[in-house]
């Protein structure tokens, strides 16, 4: 129960963070908002490769989690490089966070991570160092291609001789998979379907007087979806939406966990317009649904899970490219807010006896707004984007809770 407690506040987290956790600084100024045009398009969808050949970008931030501490990250790197005019390749890394790869974002990393230390002991990384993601393009004008490759793998090992005995730990989280998208132009609409999935799983030993293997089984991770968007004259609209399954189980040489199987589906609409000359606002609408189902192999007197997680977002920016002659090319000034509503149900059931069936239904909460700000600078290739989240300042000489930095080259 507390396991799927903290789970459920981790997918809080991440929710209500949204804004606070770097994805660049031009979008976090702007709210989260995600259906401008933007380099970070690459990190769902790999086809964006080929709107941005001959690109570097980076992003450096710091945010305050929910336990206070204050966290330094370096966000999202991107590199691209074209070779001719249908090919571009390039590099993606430092996606990942505690959930595991945040490219297939899913539960596998924190539930496995779990089961190693309760089975073993305290040592295990906290997140996946970061092997770079391999991603190829082909563009044909009309109808083009993005595909993504990766690797990736948390490992620990500690071996330690006290007299005659010797005493080996070594434990891993690995995660093998990729991603391809279409692009399908048919001006002005595009239709960008995606398809991505991940064959995750861990591999341990313990070894003392006696010895004990760690393993998983069953792991998959499948997600399907796309968006559709329409460049009309007065206004740009964008809808998206994703399917998500993933299932798995964990094992050491005592016990099996539970099966555990998790759905979830995702959902964007939004729309932006042109206020003024150079002036581009934007709002948009997220939904996710989120359902995991943990059955138990013990048939006598097991306890199975369902629970739902519901998630309401609300993001809204605006941005002002001001033209300058002197110094730099133009200065973007911008703006937005993230609002975000929650809620979850927990259901237990009791295969020993109905008597036991348990269903709690928590109440919805609304995260107070987040306000941020932000502004751009652009001369020549040069770009860099700097945010602050002004609506949770912590203090007069502390500063905000979140600010990040994006430094850019590229011709847009």
């Amino acid at each position: 129960m507390n396991g799927i407690k903290l789970k459920l506040s981790l997918l809080s987290m991440i929710c209500a963070c949204a804004v606070s956790v770097a994805q660049n600084a031009r979008i976090d100024g702007l709210g989260g908002l995600g259906i401008f045009e933007d380099i970070s398009h690459i990190l769902y969808y790999p086809g964006g490769v080929n709107d941005y050949p001959d690109h570097v970008t980076g992003t450096v931030a710091s945010y305050t989690d929910t336990a206070g501490d204050n966290v330094e990250y370096f966000g999202p790197f991107i590199a691209t490089k074209s070779v001719g005019r249908t090919f571009t390749i390039g590099i993606l890394a430092n996606t990942v966070y505690e959930s595991g790869s945040s490219i297939l974002s899913s539960n596998f990393y924190y539930d496995a991570k779990s089961f190693l230390i309760r089975q073993s002991d305290e040592y295990l990384p906290s997140s996946f160092p970061m092997i770079p993601h391999l991603l190829l393009g082909l563009d044909f004008d009309v109808l083009s291609f993005g595909m993504e490759f990766f690797i990736e793998a948390a490992r620990f090992k500690k071996k330690i001789n006290i007299d005659t005995v010797s005493i080996l730990r070594e434990k891993a989280v690995y995660n093998v998979g990729g991603k391809l998208s279409t692009c399908l132009f048919l001006d002005p609409v595009w239709i960008l379907p995606i398809i991505g999935i991940g064959s995750p799983y861990i591999k341990g030993i313990e070894k003392d007087t006696a010895t004990n293997r760690f393993s998983s089984k069953n792991a998959l991770y499948l997600s399907a979806g796309g968006e559709v968007g329409a460049e009309l004259p007065a206004v740009t609209v964008v809808g998206g939406l994703f399917f998500t399954k993933e299932n798995y189980v964990f094992k050491d040489n005592h016990h099996e966990t539970p099966a555990t199987t998790t759905r979830s589906m995702d959902l964007y609409l939004g729309f932006s317009t042109e206020l003024a000359k150079d002036m581009l606002f934007g709002m948009e609408y997220d939904f996710s649904r989120w359902y995991e189902e943990v059955l138990d192999t013990n048939k006598t007197d097991g306890t199975d899970y369902k629970n739902y997680y519901t998630c309401h977002d609300i993001h809204a920016g605006v941005e002002k490219r001001v033209i300058l002659e002197k110094v730099f090319d133009c200065i973007i000034p911008r703006a937005g807010l993230a609002y975000y509503i929650e809620n979850y149900k927990e259901r237990s059931e009791n295969s020993g006896s109905e008597d036991n069936d348990t269903t709690t239904n928590f109440a919805a909460y609304a995260y107070d707004a987040e306000i941020s700000a932000g502004i751009g600078i652009r001369k020549g290739i040069f770009g860099i984007d700097i945010f602050v989240n002004i609506g949770n300042w912590s203090g007069v000489f502390t500063g905000p809770r979140a600010a990040s930095i994006t430094l850019t080259l590229g011709k847009k």
